[in-house]
This record gives C-alpha cells, structure tokens and sequence, in this order.
C-alpha cells in the first residue's frame, strides 16, 4: 500500500514551535532536524482585505478551535479579524529538497510527542 504523500513549498509553510527556531530564535523552513517525526497540520487563510498570505504551518501541539479550545483534528477551526484557520490531521516528516517539505499523512490514531 502505498502512503499518501504531500508536497508543500517551503516558502508556503511556518513551523510553528521552538524546535524549529534557529540559532537566532528567527523561525526557519529547514525540517531535517524534524524528518520522521509526527505533527499537526494546519492551514491559515487570510480573507479580505486580503493583505496576509496564507500559509501552512506544523506544530507538535493539537489545533484548537478558537471559540471552545476543543481538539479539532480536520476542518473549519475559527475565524478571527478574517483570519481562519483550518486542521489538516497528523503527518509525519519524511523528507526535504530545495523546494519542497515532504510530509506523510497519518492515521488519526496516531499518538503524537508533545514534549519538546
């Protein structure tokens, strides 16, 4: 069986906790310390006035709505100041090249290390 594979160009995509800050706490779009590891996926879309770019982000920490604070692991999780945010379930980091950030989806399932 093959696994599901996705493709998300590096400069689409924020990794959103310490472990992926570099030496000078700037956040960085480098994963190799990251590669096979699991995370959250997520997705920040900016509605008008469209003066954001929207842009995919990883974290090691469930998305939460913005209303409840529930776990929400697919779909809709709140729109603030036009900004919303969307889950994308669990993947793990398989892979980079110069453009691209390799991610394989995961089973719902799957646990997730929240300790960094």
């Amino acid at each position: 069986m093959l696994s599901d594979i996705i493709k998300i160009r590096k400069r689409d995509i924020l990794l959103n906790d310490d472990e992926f800050l570099d030496d000078e706490n700037h956040r960085t779009r480098d994963v190799s310390s990251a590669v096979g590891r699991a995370a959250y996926l997520a997705r920040t879309e900016y509605h008008y006035p469209a003066d954001g770019k929207d842009h995919w982000w990883l974290s090691h920490r469930p998305i939460r709505g913005n209303m409840d604070g529930r776990i929400i692991l697919h779909g809709w999780c709140g729109t603030t100041d036009n900004v919303a945010v969307y889950a994308h379930g669990k993947v793990r980091v398989v892979g980079q090249n110069r453009t691209f950030i390799h991610l394989e989806k995961l089973d719902d399932n799957t646990e997730i290390n929240q300790e960094r």
